[in-house]
């Protein structure tokens, strides 16, 4: 069984109302599949700072979920952020910021890549 951290926007997906946009309806598909269908398949954490962020909405602290990952040792981190973390540009500097630090990167997915839609 893997091993994945879910962070923020995952719950906001999870738990938002439905909204007329075609993309945030489809996000929102996707991730409820996967809580439903596929959660069961790995260790599932969350740290303190998901419910601070989701109280308190602070972006700042995106980047943080990606080392409380890596500290426990987590595969993936599960996210729509987008912006921040799942991000093609940010990502090879957070993981060398993580490596020079002797922590192993989790790789940052989306519910859609765990989707078996093709």
């Amino acid at each position: 069984m893997g091993s994945i951290y879910v962070e923020t926007s995952i719950f906001g997906y999870l738990t938002a109302r439905s909204g007329r946009d075609v993309i945030f309806q489809a996000r929102q598909h996707l991730t409820r599949r996967w809580w439903h269908e596929r959660r069961h398949r790995f260790d599932v954490f969350v740290s303190q700072l998901v419910f601070e962020e989701a109280s308190a909405g602070d972006p700042k602290a995106a980047a943080q979920h990606i080392a409380y990952a890596a500290i426990a040792g987590v595969e993936y981190v599960l996210t729509w952020n987008c912006r921040h973390l799942a991000n093609a540009e940010r990502l090879p500097g957070i993981y060398a910021t993580l490596r020079s630090e002797r922590l192993s990167p989790p790789l940052i997915v989306t519910p859609e890549e765990f989707s078996d839609d093709e």
